[in-house]
C-alpha cells in the first residue's frame, strides 16, 4: 500500500466511524431545558473576531496584493504567540500548504516576519510549511461523474492526517484555484469543496483558512467574491484584501492596503483594517485602525482567559500547581509569566484573567492537583469539571 493510500485508508476509516457513530446515536436531539443554569459556551477564535474555530475562513484578493504574505505573517504571529495586527492570538501550532510559492520564496519571506517579531528561525518550531509548487496535481477533491458527490483525493487525506497528528489549530492553504478542480460557478461544488474542509477545521479543533482570487465579477463590484454564492454562503467568515482607491488628485499609495471583512457570522462584519507594506510585512496603520481597536477592546480580554486556561492546562500536565493566592510562591500569574504558551502578556493581565475565569465560574481554586513526593496532596487551580449534559 502507497503512503497515500494509506492516509486515504485513515481518512476513510474516521468517516466510517463517525457515520456509525451518527447511526447508533440516532438524532443528536437537543432538549435546551438541560441547559438551564449551564455556563454558556464562549465563542473560541483562533484570530478573535477574525478567524472562528470549527469553521472555514476565505480570504480574496487580486493577484500581487499580498494574501500569501499576509497569511504568512499570520501563521507566524500564531506560532510565537504574538499580536497579528494589534490582535492577541493564542500560542497555536500551524500548518501552511503553499501551492505557489518555492522554498527559498518562503524562506526569503520570513526573514522581514521573524524581524518584525524580534525572532529567529530556531523560534519556529510550533510552525510548518509545504511547498507544493512542483507537487504535482494538488487537487483536494475530484468531481468527476455530474450530479454526484466530490470525493477527497489522497493529498487532501495527507493533509489533514499530517494537521491532526502535529496539533496544528490552523491550516492555510494557498491558494483556491490550485486545490480546487470543480467548477467554481457551480454551488454544490462550492459547498461540498468547504464542506470537506470544515471538516478538517473540527477535527483540529481549529480553523482553516483559504486563499483565493475574486472572480471577474467580484473584482469589478467590489465584493471580492469568488464564483458562485457558494462560496460565500459556506464560510463564517471572509476577508478581502485590496489596495485603496486615491482620492481625487492624489498619487498612488503603492504599500497601501486594505482588509475589508464583508462576512463574519460570529463577529462584527463590515469592517475594515488599513494596512501598510513596510520592510517586509504588513503593519497596521495607525490612521486607520478603529476596527482592530474594537476588535481588541472587544476580544482581548477573552483572548487572555484562552491564554490562562492554556497555560494551567500546561502546568497541570506537568503536575505543577498554582495558587490564587498573592502571598504563595507559586502564585499563577507569576508561574505563567515568561512561559512560552504566555506569549508577552504580562502579569497584571493574567491576574485580571484569572479573576474574570473565576467569576464566570471556569476556574475553581483549592482543588486535588496531585501528590507531592511524601505523598502529601497538592491542592490549586484546577479547570471546573464539565457538567454532564442531559438529553431527551
Amino acid at each position: 500500500m502507497t503512503d497515500s493510500a494509506a492516509y486515504v485508508s485513515l481518512a476513510e476509516a474516521k468517516r466510517r466511524d463517525h457515520a456509525a457513530d451518527r447511526l447508533k446515536r440516532g438524532l443528536d436531539i437537543i432538549n435546551p431545558t438541560t441547559w438551564e443554569g449551564q455556563p454558556i459556551p464562549e465563542r473560541r477564535w483562533i484570530v478573535p473576531g477574525l478567524i472562528p474555530c470549527g469553521s472555514v475562513t476565505l480570504l480574496t484578493g487580486d493577484g500581487g496584493t499580498g494574501k500569501s504574505l499576509l497569511a504568512l505573517q499570520l501563521m507566524t504571529a500564531c506560532g510565537l504567540g504574538q499580536p497579528f495586527l494589534g490582535i492577541e492570538v493564542e500560542p497555536i501550532r500551524t500548518l501552511g500548504i503553499y501551492c505557489e510559492d518555492e522554498r527559498d520564496e518562503l524562506q526569503r519571506r520570513l526573514v522581514p516576519i521573524l524581524a518584525h517579531y524580534d525572532s529567529t528561525f530556531a523560534d519556529l518550531d510550533a510552525l510548518e510549511l509545504v511547498s507544493r509548487v512542483a507537487g504535482g496535481d494538488n487537487s483536494l477533491m475530484t468531481f468527476e461523474q455530474p450530479g454526484k458527490p466530490g470525493e477527497v483525493t489522497p493529498l487532501h487525506a495527507e493533509i489533514m492526517n499530517r494537521a491532526i497528528n502535529t496539533g496544528a489549530r490552523l491550516l492555510v492553504l494557498d491558494s483556491l484555484h490550485d486545490l480546487f478542480p470543480g467548477n467554481e460557478n457551480i454551488r454544490q461544488h462550492a459547498r461540498q469543496f468547504i464542506g470537506s474542509l470544515r471538516e478538517i477545521a473540527l477535527e483540529i479543533d481549529g480553523a482553516v483558512l483559504v486563499l483565493g482570487h475574486p472572480s471577474a465579477a467580484g473584482l469589478a463590484s467590489g465584493s471580492g467574491t469568488a464564483g458562485s454564492t457558494g462560496w460565500n454562503n459556506s464560510v463564517r467568515a471572509r476577508a478581502y484584501l485590496t489596495r485603496p482607491e486615491p482620492e481625487d488628485g492624489e498619487a498612488v499609495d503603492r504599500d497601501a492596503r486594505t482588509l475589508d471583512l464583508p462576512k463574519s457570522n460570529y463577529g462584527p462584519a463590515g469592517g475594515q483594517i488599513r494596512l501598510r507594506y513596510r520592510d517586509g510585512v504588513f503593519i497596521r496603520d495607525e490612521a486607520g485602525g478603529g476596527f482592530v481597536d474594537h476588535l481588541a477592546k472587544g476580544n482581548q480580554e477573552s483572548a487572555d482567559d484562552a491564554v490562562f486556561l492554556h497555560c494551567l492546562d500546561v502546568l497541570t500536565a506537568q503536575n505543577r500547581n498554582v495558587s490564587h493566592s498573592t502571598n504563595a510562591k507559586n502564585y499563577a500569574p507569576k508561574e505563567m509569566v515568561g512561559m512560552k504558551e504566555a506569549g508577552k502578556i504580562g502579569r497584571r493581565r493574567l491576574e485580571s484573567a484569572m479573576k474574570r475565569l473565576f467569576s464566570a465560574g471556569e476556574i475553581l481554586a483549592n482543588l486535588p492537583v496531585g501528590s507531592r513526593a511524601n505523598r502529601h496532596q497538592q491542592f490549586g487551580i484546577q479547570r471546573a469539571p464539565k457538567s454532564p449534559q442531559g438529553g431527551a
